[in-house]
């Protein structure tokens, strides 16, 4: 019976080691999916912000062009130019800073996903060893099984 018990008890071991691996493999590739997901949800905002700003940039454009035609540089001309400098300088501005966006919004998953995989690791391995040591003295109880026959 104690060999058994033994038996059965290396078997959970090895399920738990299954377990484990198997685990591991779904974690990665779920952080895998996650970082993917954000990735192309992040895409698809900035593209959009991005198109609209080039539709800015593009009237102001066109806005220029006719005041610098029709005034020979006047002042609204001048003008126009400046405001298309700053929509310039504000679209540099605002793609430094999407780009900051995404590497803290990398930096806040990662971080998540790590202490959430390092519980979960800390956790297996104390079942593991908890079925270790069982093992372990499953198995001198076969030894001295052995030893009394």
């Amino acid at each position: 019976e104690e060999t058994k018990e033994a038996k059965a008890e290396c078997v959970h071991t090895e399920q738990l080691i299954s377990e484990l691996q198997a685990f591991q493999s779904e974690l990665l590739v779920n952080e895998q999916n996650e970082r993917a997901f954000v990735h192309r949800e992040q895409h698809e905002l900035l593209q959009s912000e991005f198109e609209t700003l080039q539709d800015e940039m593009q009237t102001a454009a066109e806005s220029n062009a006719a005041v610098a035609r029709a005034l020979e540089e006047t002042k609204e001309a001048k003008a126009e130019c400046v405001h298309t400098e700053q929509l310039i300088s504000e679209l540099q501005a605002f793609q430094s800073e999407l780009l900051v966006n995404e590497q803290n919004e990398r930096a806040f998953v990662h971080r998540e996903q790590h202490e959430l995989l390092q519980s979960e690791f800390e956790t297996l391995q104390d079942e593991m060893q908890t079925a270790a040591e069982s093992n372990a003295a499953v198995a001198r109880a076969l030894e001295e099984t052995k030893e009394a026959k």
